[in-house]
């Protein structure tokens, strides 16, 4: 009766840790995704500023051109 006890107890264990097993992983494959999304955001961030800057350029470029 004792070794049933035991077993179950064991068994309640071992199925928590799986449980903690399976959602540590799940928590670590969202912190992977939400680091490809920050480092996709910080991409998109760079390229926009590089759009800023080419339009920028050309409107002094286009303005200078104008006015001479």
């Amino acid at each position: 009766m004792v070794a049933v006890i035991l077993g179950s107890v064991i068994r309640v264990f071992v199925s928590r840790d799986r449980a903690t097993l399976v959602f540590a992983t799940r928590v670590n494959v969202f912190h992977v995704f939400a680091t490809r999304v920050n480092a996709f955001r910080v991409f998109a961030t760079r390229v926009n500023v590089s759009r800023a800057s080419a339009i920028l350029d050309n409107a002094i470029l286009g303005d200078a051109a104008f006015n001479t």
